[in-house]
C-alpha cells in the first residue's frame, strides 16, 4: 500500500490529514457548543472574542519566538532570510504564547473568572 493512502470519493482524492483534521475540528466545535449550551458561558460575547483573538495571536507569536530561540546562533545567521524565519514553529511555544496572551488580555479587561473551561474538553 502506498503512503500516504488517499481517501477517494468518486473522482475526488483527499489526503487523510486534511480529512481527519477537518473531522477533529468539527467534532471539537460540536462539543464546545454542547458544553456552552449546557453550562452557559461565563463571559459576554465581546470578551469571549477578545480572549479567543488573544489566544490565536499569542499562539502564532509564541510558536515562532520559541523556534527562533531554539538555536539563537542559527537564527542570527539567517536573520535576513525570510524563508528561514517563516519556516519553523513549535507547539510548546504556541501553548506558552497563547497562555501569556490570554492572561494579559484578561488582566486588561478585568476578567477574573476562568475562561478556558469550555475549551478544555474540545481541545
Amino acid at each position: 500500500m502506498p503512503f500516504p493512502y488517499y481517501i477517494r470519493i468518486g473522482s475526488l482524492s483527499l489526503h487523510p490529514h486534511v480529512v481527519f483534521e477537518t473531522l477533529a475540528y468539527a467534532a471539537g466545535f460540536r462539543v464546545y457548543l454542547r458544553l456552552r449550551k449546557r453550562a452557559g458561558d461565563a463571559l459576554n460575547e465581546t470578551d469571549r472574542w477578545w480572549v479567543i483573538a488573544a489566544a490565536a495571536l499569542g499562539a502564532v507569536a509564541g510558536s515562532k519566538l520559541l523556534y527562533w530561540f531554539e538555536d539563537p546562533r542559527l537564527t542570527l545567521a539567517h536573520w535576513s532570510d525570510p524563508a528561514y524565519l517563516m519556516g519553523g514553529k513549535t507547539i510548546v511555544g504556541a501553548l506558552i504564547g497563547a497562555l501569556i496572551a490570554v492572561e494579559v488580555i484578561k488582566l486588561r479587561l478585568g476578567i477574573r473568572q476562568r475562561t478556558g473551561d469550555l475549551f478544555a474538553v474540545p481541545l
